[in-house]
Formats: structure tokens, C-alpha cells, sequence
């Protein structure tokens, strides 16, 4: 298929997707051979060429939503094709699947999360495998974080199909490591300060709320009670230390240029300096106010994690009154 002409790959594609999605022995067969690494393959010569013709737009669609096929609902396909997020040169940087990130089609965009959401459904020890240790994969959910950030305009189904990947990553009690990830990959992108949360983990922290929310809505409802799971035990466990992380960076001292003392806690250090007379910047030596308002907007999301986890499970979360003390602690007042 390699060296097929586009509209020819595409037909033929075309073929092998509609196949996979009627007869479960075709899909194993085509799974078993060398197709998925050939289609993955013209992917990737063709979004390392943008701007990309409708053509050519066309033909990594169609091939996106093949190997999506090729794995939807196969667990033996999950596994064996993890190696097409792979990248299996010395180039630098190596081409990868990540590369559709950047081309300007929404239902590539679309069609890319959907194959990444196929592949690890229901299968924790694939999400695993995908998420903590392949980095094109990690790229991909980076950047449909990124794309939902703010997410009220969304009509292409990213963020349903975001929220679903949560799910899995959830579900596959990966929450932590993830978010490190996450934290790590928006410090190498330079969107944070060492103070400052970066945009794509507090999104994520914002989709691991939203599960809470619909696990209590299910509640109410006296539907499925998941109340008891360990699951939200583990989430809770995530939630209540990354909130003591959190709140101890921000309760250390920091080296000021003198106007401030040291001893001070960062809140503190920050409330002084802006209702100083005249002052309309942070002193030198200090995080920007940006970036104590992405640290507090962290801060106040974990905690409503935490008060909706104590609404699912009583004594799970931190009790409230806990909570406004490390708040007030936190704030230096």
C-alpha cells in the first residue's frame, strides 16, 4: 500500500476499515499482517508535509480511522499494534503519529483521539504501556487536553471523546503517574514555572472532577453506586496528596529582593507585595501573579475534587474543616 497512488490507498483502506467492522476473522488476519504498519507509514510521510491537499487530508483520515478499526473491541489488536505509536528511527525528532496533532483538519484531530480511546479501551495493562511509556501517545493526549482546555465552542466531539479517555486512564488506577507526565511535559514545553501548574495537567485535573460529578449524579440518581470503590479511594488518596504538595510549595520561603522577609509564606509574600503603596508587580525574586493564580485555581480544583469525594464517600476525603485550615495556612493569613 506504501506505494500505492493516494486515491488507490484510499479505496483500499477504505476496503480494510469496512472489513474490520463487519467480521471479527478479517480484523485478526489484518491485524497479523504487515497492512497497519503500511498504512502507518503513508501517515506519516504525509504529515511531515503540510500543508496537506484535500487529498492527501483525506487519505490520513481514512487511514487514522482504519487502524482505529483494527483495534476497536480487540484486545489482541491492542496489544500487537502498540508499535504503531512507536517510533522506529534515529531521526530527531522521530516521526510519529503525533505529527497529525498538527495538521489543521478537526476530524483528523477527532479521528486520532478516537484510535487512541479504541486502543486502550478496557484494557488497563495497554493504557499503561501507551500512556506512561510511549511518548507519541503521551503527546496526542497533551494536545486533546490542550484543545479542550476551554471547550464550550467544541462540535467536533473532542471533548467527549477526552472525557472517555479519562475514563480509561481512571479506570486503569494510572491517574498519578499520568499527571506527572502531564506536569513534566508542559515544564519541557515551557508553559510553567517550577511554581506554576501547567495548562494540560490542571485540564486533566479538571476531567478526573468531572468523573466525580457523574459518579455522584449516578448516586442521587440510585443508580450504579460506585460510592465504595476503590477506585475513588485511590483518587481520593491522589487528590488529598497532590493537595498537600501543592500547598507546601506554596507555605515555603522565598529569596526576595528585601521588601518582603523571606520567612514569609509565598501567599503571604504575594498579598504583602500587591497592597504595598504604589506597587503593581511582583517584587524581583518572586513568581508572577499568573503564576500564583494558576496555583491557587489548582488548589481550589483539588479541593472541590475533594469535596465531591467526601460527598461519594463521607470519610474518604479531607474533612472540611481540614481543609479550610491548610487553605488559611496556605494563604498566610
Amino acid at each position: 500500500m506504501v506505494k500505492l497512488p493516494l486515491s488507490e490507498f484510499v479505496t483500499a483502506a477504505r476496503e480494510i476499515r469496512n472489513a474490520c467492522g463487519h467480521d471479527p476473522a478479517q480484523q485478526h488476519a489484518y491485524v497479523a499482517s504487515s497492512l497497519p504498519a503500511q498504512i502507518r507509514q503513508v501517515i506519516l510521510r504525509l504529515s511531515g508535509a503540510a500543508p496537506l491537499s484535500d487529498e492527501e487530508n483525506l487519505a490520513v483520515l481514512v487511514g487514522l480511522q482504519t487502524l482505529s478499526n483494527l483495534v476497536t473491541g480487540n484486545p489482541t489488536g491492542q496489544h500487537r499494534l502498540l508499535f504503531l505509536w512507536q517510533s522506529d528511527t534515529a531521526d530527531s525528532p522521530a516521526p510519529s503519529l503525533a505529527a497529525v496533532m498538527d495538521l489543521s483538519s478537526s476530524r483528523i484531530k477527532e479521528t486520532i483521539a478516537t484510535l487512541l480511546l479504541n486502543t486502550v479501551a478496557r484494557n488497563p495493562v495497554v493504557a499503561a504501556d501507551l500512556l506512561l511509556r510511549t511518548d507519541a501517545a503521551l503527546a496526542v493526549w497533551r494536545g486533546l487536553l490542550l484543545l479542550t482546555e476551554h471547550h464550550q465552542n467544541d462540535t467536533s466531539g473532542l471533548f467527549g471523546l477526552t472525557f472517555a479517555i479519562t475514563n480509561e486512564v481512571i479506570d486503569a488506577q494510572i491517574t498519578e503517574p499520568v499527571y506527572r507526565r502531564l506536569v513534566d511535559a508542559d515544564k519541557q514545553a515551557g508553559e510553567t514555572s517550577p511554581l506554576a501548574v501547567g495548562p494540560s495537567a490542571i485540564t486533566f485535573l479538571k476531567f478526573i472532577d468531572s468523573r466525580f460529578h457523574r459518579a455522584l449524579d449516578h448516586l442521587l440518581n440510585r443508580q450504579e453506586d460506585t460510592a465504595d470503590s476503590a477506585l475513588f479511594r485511590a483518587l481520593a488518596d491522589h487528590a488529598l496528596g497532590l493537595f498537600g504538595e501543592l500547598a507546601g510549595v506554596l507555605l515555603t520561603g522565598a529569596a526576595t529582593d528585601g521588601k518582603i522577609t523571606p520567612s514569609q509564606t509565598l501567599g503571604r509574600q504575594l498579598l504583602a507585595s500587591l497592597s504595598a503603596a504604589g506597587s503593581s508587580q511582583v517584587p524581583g525574586g518572586l513568581p508572577s501573579v499568573d503564576h500564583y493564580v494558576s496555583y491557587y485555581t489548582t488548589l481550589v480544583l483539588v479541593l472541590q475534587i475533594l469535596k465531591h469525594v467526601s460527598q461519594l464517600r463521607g470519610q474518604v476525603g479531607l474533612p472540611e474543616n481540614r481543609q479550610k485550615e491548610l487553605l488559611r495556612q496556605t494563604l498566610g493569613t
